[in-house]
C-alpha cells in the first residue's frame, strides 16, 4: 500500500502548495504559518514543488516579507533550524517569553482571550499546547532565562487534569467560554482538539531532556494515543466529535495520524496499530478528500466546539477550510520519512 500511495501524496501535496502560493507567502493567519511551518520540516529531495516553495518562504522571510507573528504556531523557530539567522531566534525568543505574562486560571492553567465570544479569558485546547511546546523548546536555548522545562510539564499536568474525561480518555476543548456558566467544560471531544494535543506532546516531548518530567509527557502522550484508537472507523477516519456519531474530519484525522507515524519512528509509540492505521488515514484523505486541483473537502471550521456541538453535526463537510493545508502537509511528511 505505501509504495502505491506515495506518489498519490507527492501529486496531491504539488497540487495543494499550487493552489495556496499566495497564501503561503502573504497570509498572516495562523493555518497558513502553521502551512510554512510544516513545508520547511517537509523531507527534502522528495517533492520538487516542496523545495522550491520552501526556498522561496526563507528568501521571503530574509527580506521582512513573511508573516511571522500571530499564535498557535512557532514559525520562527523552524526558520531558524533550516535556514539559521540569530534575526529569526530573536523573534521567537521575543515571543516565547510573553509566555510568563499570560493571564491564568484558579489551577494555575495558562487562558486565552475569549475575542468575539466576550471579554475575558478561558481555556483553550489549542492555545496551551503551542504555549507548553514553545517553553520547552526555550529551555534548550541560551536566552532560556527562567523557562524551566517543569513549567511545559505542569501546564499539560494541569489542563489534563480539568479538559480530560475520566470515563473516556478524551479531552474537551475548552472551559469557560459558556456566558452562563463560566465554570462549564466545552461540549464534545473534538478530533482536530486532540490533534492539537498530540502536536504539542510531541513537540515537547522531542525538546526536554531524559528524566522524569519527559517521562510523564511521555505517559499523557501513550495514554492519549491509546484512547484514540477505539474510536477510529475501518478507513482510518476519525469524526469531527469523537465522543459521538458525526461526519469523518480530515484535518484532525490528518494531524493524529502524521504524530502517530513520527512516534513509531521515533520509538514512541509501538508499530501495531499505530503505524497501518495511520497508513490507512493517508490512504483515505489522499485518494477521497484531494481532488485534482489541490482542493481539500471533509475540513470543518474553527474554533471547535468550545460552546454548542451543533454546527459541527451535520453529514459532511464539503467547503475549503484554511486548517487543511498544513494537516495534509504534517502527514504527507510523516508518510514520506517514514
Amino acid at each position: 500500500m505505501l509504495a502505491w500511495v506515495m506518489p498519490e501524496i507527492q501529486k496531491s501535496i504539488t497540487q495543494i502548495i499550487c493552489r495556496n502560493h499566495d497564501h503561503i507567502l502573504s497570509d498572516p493567519t495562523y493555518p497558513y504559518r502553521l502551512f510554512c511551518q510544516e513545508l520547511l520540516q517537509f523531507p527534502v529531495g522528495l517533492v520538487e514543488k516542496v523545495d522550491r516553495v520552501v526556498e522561496e518562504i526563507i528568501e521571503s522571510a530574509y527580506a521582512g516579507n513573511l508573516p511571522l507573528g500571530g499564535v498557535f504556531h512557532s514559525l520562527p523557530y523552524y526558520l531558524y533550524l533550516r535556514a539559521p539567522s540569530q534575526m529569526f531566534r530573536e523573534v521567537f525568543v521575543e515571543t516565547a517569553r510573553k509566555i510568563s505574562h499570560l493571564p491564568r486560571s484558579l489551577e494555575g492553567a495558562w487562558l486565552h482571550p475569549r475575542g468575539r465570544f466576550g471579554g475575558g479569558h478561558a481555556l483553550l485546547l489549542d492555545s496551551f499546547q503551542e504555549e507548553a511546546a514553545q517553553i520547552a523548546i526555550l529551555s534548550r536555548l541560551p536566552e532560556s532565562s527562567g523557562a524551566e522545562p517543569e513549567i511545559c510539564v505542569e501546564q499539560f499536568r494541569i489542563v489534563r487534569q480539568i479538559l480530560r474525561d475520566p470515563s473516556t480518555g478524551l479531552w474537551h476543548n475548552g472551559r469557560g467560554w459558556i456566558a452562563e456558566d463560566p465554570q462549564a467544560l466545552s461540549p464534545a471531544a473534538w478530533s482536530r482538539g486532540h490533534g492539537w494535543v498530540l502536536r504539542g506532546l510531541m513537540t515537547s516531548i522531542l525538546n526536554l531532556s531524559p528524566g522524569a518530567s519527559r517521562d510523564e509527557l511521555i505517559s499523557m502522550f501513550r495514554e492519549s494515543a491509546e484512547n484514540l484508537v477505539p474510536v477510529v472507523d475501518t478507513k482510518g477516519m476519525w469524526a469531527v466529535l469523537l465522543d459521538q456519531p458525526s461526519a469523518p474530519e480530515v484535518s484532525g484525522s490528518a494531524m493524529i495520524a502524521a504524530v502517530f507515524l513520527s512516534a513509531v519512528r521515533l520509538n514512541l509509540l509501538p508499530e501495531q496499530p499505530y503505524r497501518p492505521l495511520a497508513l490507512k488515514t493517508a490512504e483515505t484523505v489522499f485518494t477521497e478528500y484531494v481532488d485534482s486541483e489541490g482542493r481539500i473537502s471533509g475540513v470543518c471550521p474553527g474554533p471547535g466546539p468550545l460552546i454548542d456541538q451543533e454546527s459541527y453535526l451535520v453529514e459532511e463537510f464539503s467547503c475549503e477550510d484554511s486548517h487543511g493545508p498544513f494537516a495534509l502537509c504534517a502527514l504527507a511528511s510523516a508518510v514520506l520519512d517514514t
